[in-house]
């Protein structure tokens, strides 16, 4: 049976309660439950933000919901793990393989409990036995990385300027940019370019709607 153990980062106890929490799972390991029964998945965190600050989780592998609607921890990390609606369909977990899948169908795995796995998890403070305030985890969610929202992301910046024209012009060479107040802007009142010259192989529009007459039947 493989120990967790703790690491040289710390833990995660500074950051905030329900905050979400990229984090990605350092070590795994199934253990022998002695104080309920059973089995039950130990998991250590090492969150995404550059700290390396880890937070030591034990979830069991029952997979019901309370009354209130809350769905226990092992399916919360099974949900988000697969990217799937809480009430989409019902998950299953082997405690022994570690494998995870939905039903219907039973036999198809989605995928393994285990290292690598990454999550966005959110928890609360709760003094352990010696008084110090622990960060412990209430949900597991979808990995999302740390970052802005798109929509708070800064604008693209501006095109750059138009190269200058020569000295004492207000027009740029390409008549696309004018000198407004020291900036460059727009030239709205640019000219249509002119209409193409007529080509030689057509006759001349001024023909157009002329009746060509010829030499003999010019009377004297």
């Amino acid at each position: 049976m493989s120990r967790i153990t703790p690491s040289s980062g710390g833990t995660a106890d500074h950051l905030e309660e329900h905050e979400p929490i990229p984090v990605t799972a350092i070590e795994f390991s199934v253990q022998e439950d002695s104080q309920f029964g059973g089995k039950r998945f130990a998991i250590k965190w090492e969150t995404l933000d550059g700290t390396s600050s880890w937070i030591l989780d034990w979830v069991d592998p029952r997979l019901g919901i309370q009354q209130d609607g809350t769905l226990s921890k092992c399916r919360q990390l099974i949900v988000a793990l697969a990217g799937r609606a809480s009430t989409e369909a019902t998950p299953w977990v082997d405690d022994e393989t570690c494998e995870f899948g939905f039903d219907p169908p039973q036999k198809v795995v989605s995928g393994r409990l285990g290292v690598g796995m990454m999550v966005t998890l959110r928890g609360t403070k709760k003094p352990d036995r010696n008084g110090v305030e622990r960060l412990k985890v209430k949900v597991y969610q979808a990995f999302r990385a740390a970052g802005p929202a798109p929509s708070a992301l800064p604008p693209p910046p501006p095109p750059p300027p138009p190269p200058p024209p020569s000295p004492g012009a207000s027009i740029s060479p390409d008549g696309l940019w004018r000198l407004e107040n020291g900036q460059w802007v727009p030239n709205a009142s640019q000219p249509p370019p002119p209409p193409p010259a007529p080509s030689q192989d057509q006759p001349s529009t001024s023909w157009q709607g002329h009746a060509v007459v010829a030499d003999d039947d010019i009377p004297f």
